[in-house]
């Protein structure tokens, strides 16, 4: 299934309106399948029909791994067979702007700055492997910023055909991965009682999805129902069925009736039904049996074709299963019906995002009647926040930069109120985000170019509304890393800082071969420390140059994207080391059982007593964002 064609006609309409946006991004452990995913979505729009389209880079594409986030706009129609349409929305064409996030520990940073400008989360677990390390830190991260997740267990194919399991044990698997996920929701959301269940992710509801990536195969308890009653002689409601395929619902074969008695475990609905076709389906196929192929497949609703003959398992299996369960719809529906759109999401994201400048009743400047009148004008801009108002003032928050063509910088953000246009002067709110201290600059600017990103490419456009993604231009001389664009002068702080899940703790000196080319590299350094999220550049009190990275994975990659920002001159880098810092874990013990420790002069006449503890949370948080500086 692909979608019509569209243009930047299309998008800018839909971006108009705010009930049928849909900003994600795409979570998991690495190599858990993320951008095959990705690619089936791109390929249903009818973008590209390359692998890994969201590996921009050259050295994503040598390594084989995604090392930077990566938007793309997605523009859908939802099949008519998936209807009803969400509340609120209007018609059936959606815009999605979803962002490719990596899968590695050491590129967090860019998981972080991609969850910042989205309100839903397609995590992807892969079934074999489970819940994995990474899945945990990264499903913590979206918590925190309010963004909620949705549910594809992948590969299922590998359990099928590479370990050959049972569909009972397939189903006690895809189990313990669904409640490991609830697990983790529940320990980082901190839910009010009325929301738990919104947030928690449950087969029955719709906002899991099963499936294969690489076979771009996949489905929701629903849309398998749906497919089972319009393909079955016995005509029944979809909707009743589905409550049957998940959970301890047995069918008994003899009497034709559903029962919830454990003693007919082989006729579990979900292993029966679903499963079960699938696995023969895959099996025949994978033995070239065709004729058994073509008659399970007219069960299902699909056939067998000449061009499909001519194919042998693995490409067969790619032609056939998509028709059948298309990945694509699957996701599409997941997405549009379980996350929401920026019209609901920025009401409860804004009080976690937002950094409102605290009032000292105490001091009189700040109770001052220009003082008061800031502050309405700054609560004004809060509440065009709260309601995606695109014609409220224009608050953006840009999380990452993004280098370009000729030497360009593109701010990569997502626009919370407002309509930001070409030509159009903003105030930019900077603040630094590694490092012990936290400043904030302001500086007025002209935006030269607005854009959407498409992967591996920026469409341009006039202007963006409220509530989508954004990329702009010549903001590069007034913007390190992240910060804050509005038009209300009402704002002094704008939006709070990122937290990074890692630190540049990774580090090595960098200097040029030719001492010609050290003004290059200079340049090189500064674009780094701009484009990098986690990266941290400095100057040691030797004088050498320093780049940190979060690993020696990370600082690889820094230092190879270091030659090519400053014009693939050779560099000299030494050897990788990591700063060891000795700490205090719990309070210490005297010699007498007691806290204090004692420490002797030379001569013994002077004693010093000391207790030592740990720091509390608090401080140290404090610390780490610049208090006492």
């Amino acid at each position: 299934m692909v979608s019509k064609k569209f243009d930047v006609e299309d998008i800018q309409l839909l971006m108009n309106k705010k009930n049928n946006i849909r900003n994600l991004t795409v979570i998991a452990h690495v190599d858990h399948g993320k951008s095959t995913l990705t690619d089936t979505l791109v390929r249903m729009a009818g973008i590209s029909s390359k692998e890994r389209f969201t590996d921009a880079t050259k050295e994503e594409q040598d390594r084989g791994i995604s090392i930077e986030s990566t938007g793309v706009s997605l523009y859908f129609e939802l099949p008519v067979d998936a209807h009803p349409l969400p509340a609120n929305s209007e018609g059936s064409a959606f815009l999605l702007n979803l962002i490719d996030s990596p899968g590695h520990v050491d590129f967090s940073s860019e998981v972080t700055a991609a969850l910042r400008l989205t309100d839903g989360a397609l995590v992807v677990v892969d079934v074999i492997e489970g819940v994995c390390v990474q899945t945990e830190t990264v499903l913590r991260q979206a918590l925190s910023e309010g963004i909620k997740p949705v549910l594809v267990v992948n590969k299922i194919d590998r359990a099928i055909l590479e370990l050959k399991q049972d569909p009972e044990v397939i189903y006690q698997n895809l189990w313990k991965t669904i409640e490991s996920v609830n697990v983790l929701i529940s320990s980082y959301r901190g839910f009010e009682e009325q929301e738990k269940d919104d947030w928690m992710v449950d087969p029955l509801k719709g906002n899991v999805v099963f499936g294969s990536g690489m076979l771009g195969a996949g489905f929701t308890i629903r849309s398998f129902a749906r497919l089972l009653c319009k393909n079955q002689a016995q005509k029944q409601d979809p909707e009743v069925l589905a409550k049957k395929l998940w959970g301890d619902h047995f069918y008994d074969g003899k009497t034709q009736k559903w029962t919830k008695d454990p003693s007919f475990v082989s006729g579990r609905g979900f292993c029966k039904f679903i499963l079960s076709p699938i696995s023969k389906l895959m099996t025949a196929v994978n033995k070239g049996e065709l004729e058994l192929v073509a008659q399970l497949l007219s069960k299902l609703g699909a056939k067998l074709t000449k061009d499909d003959q001519k194919l042998q398992r693995k490409d067969l299996l790619k032609a056939v299963m998509p028709r059948m369960i298309p990945l694509g719809q699957a996701l599409l529906e997941m997405v549009v019906k379980h996350l929401p759109s920026p019209a609901e999401a920025q009401q409860y994201r804004i009080n976690l995002l937002y950094n409102r400048t605290e009032v000292n009743e105490d001091d009189e400047e700040q109770t001052s009647d220009k003082e008061i009148e800031r502050q309405k004008e700054e609560d004004q801009a809060i509440e065009a926040m709260k309601k995606c108002d695109s014609n409220g003032p224009v608050m953006i928050y840009v999380s990452k930069m993004t280098p370009a063509a000729e030497g360009r910088v593109f701010a990569y953000g997502r626009v919370f109120s407002g309509e930001v246009k070409k030509g159009q002067r903003v105030t930019v709110l900077s603040s630094s985000l590694i490092g012990s201290k936290t400043t904030t600059s302001a500086r007025e600017v002209v935006i030269k170019n607005v854009a959407i990103s498409m992967g591996r490419s920026f469409m341009n456009t006039n202007s963006v509304p409220a509530g989508n993604t954004v990329c702009l231009d010549g903001l590069d001389k007034a913007l390190n890393k992240a910060g804050t664009l509005t038009t209300s002068s009402a704002v002094k702080i704008g939006f709070k800082s990122m937290n990074f899940a890692v630190s540049p703790v990774v580090q090595c000196a960098v200097s040029v071969k030719n001492p010609v080319d050290l003004v290059h590299l200079v340049t090189g350094l500064r674009k780094l420390q701009q484009t990098e999220s986690g990266a941290e550049v400095k100057v040691s009190e030797s004088g050498e140059n320093l780049v940190a990275g979060a690993g020696e994975l990370h600082l690889g990659v820094l230092i190879n994207k270091l030659r090519g920002l400053s014009g693939g001159i050779e560099i000299i880098q030494s050897q990788p080391i990591v700063s060891f810092c000795e700490t205090v874990t719990e309070v210490s013990v005297g010699l007498k059982g007691d806290s204090k420790c004692l420490g002797k002069s030379p001569n013994g006449h002077n004693r010093l007593y000391a207790t030592v503890e740990p720091m509390k949370e608090e401080l140290v948080d404090y610390l780490s964002k610049g208090g006492f500086n």
